[in-house]
């Protein structure tokens, strides 16, 4: 069913690259990157609830106040597990920060395999349309952002796949997503 290739995971690579748009920065560009926040609802299994306060004043407070650029490195939204309108009915604050952020030209949202879906367009509120990835070109230097869903094989239809599973049986029964955080085990390795 699923054909692991390094050479098919590489031509995958290869070809996002090739079209990936260029963002160029300077001395002055302030960055800050977020990847994997998962928000939900706020119910028990929103892998987010814990950490929402904190991320929505570090995000006004600090990155907004001091002009940095937001880049949203995928699985900003939950959307295998919990319906878009109710994510965005429980961190209308958080939205409303990402838009301000874009009404100052400083938002990109790249595109993950729980917001694949977003893929097609913005349906979240931030008012721009996600991407696939960036470039970062600083003084002829690059940095390529991508979520990293892109090279596993059959992401999308495997996507498709686990929708049902994880909004129907996992939700329900409160299971959050494997996280490295959750489990002191593997964060002291």
């Amino acid at each position: 069913m699923f054909q692991f290739s390094i050479k098919r995971i590489e031509e995958k690579l290869q070809a996002l690259y090739a079209n990936t748009q260029t963002l160029d920065i300077g001395k002055r560009d302030r960055i800050v990157i977020f990847s994997d926040l998962h928000l939900g609802e706020g119910g028990k299994s929103d892998d987010f609830e814990n950490n929402g306060d904190l991320f929505e004043n570090i995000l006004r407070d600090y990155y907004l106040k001091k002009d940095y650029r937001l880049i949203l490195n995928g699985d900003i939204d939950e959307l295998l597990r919990f319906n878009e309108q109710a994510i965005i009915k429980r961190w209308k604050n958080i939205y409303d920060l990402f838009e301000a952020f874009h009404q100052r030209g400083k938002l990109v949202k790249i595109f993950g395999n729980h917001d694949i879906e977003l893929k097609n367009g913005d349906r979240m509120g931030y008012g721009i349309d996600p991407v696939e990835s960036i470039k970062l070109n600083y003084d002829g230097h690059g940095i390529f952002i991508f979520h990293g869903h892109q090279a596993a094989p059959d992401i999308q239809y495997n996507a498709t796949l686990i929708k049902p599973i994880l909004r129907f049986l996992a939700k329900p029964l409160g299971i959050k997503n494997y996280l490295v955080a959750n489990n002191s085990k593997k964060k002291y390795q």
